[in-house]
């Protein structure tokens, strides 16, 4: 599992730890354009907000990537 701080994106190196079948999080950054292809069912009263299987098109290779938001159960933020 690798994690990764949102001031570090670089699409090229996301896609060839996928093609690794590799785990990673990262932040989105808030300019990043993406396509929902599917949605995930979430459980009404956990953490997990949405679940969505996205694709990102930075430059000519698509990434298929897991969109994941959550609620901080103290926050509820």
């Amino acid at each position: 599992m690798l994690v990764f701080d949102r001031g570090y994106t670089d699409y090229g190196y996301f896609a060839s730890i996928c093609e690794r079948k590799t785990y990673f999080v990262t932040w989105l950054k808030k300019n990043v354009v993406y396509k929902r292809i599917k949605r995930n069912s979430v459980r009404k009263l956990g953490n997990v907000i949405s679940d969505y299987e996205i694709t990102i098109s930075p430059l000519s290779q698509e990434i298929t990537l897991r969109k994941i938001t959550v609620r901080d159960p103290k926050t509820k933020k």
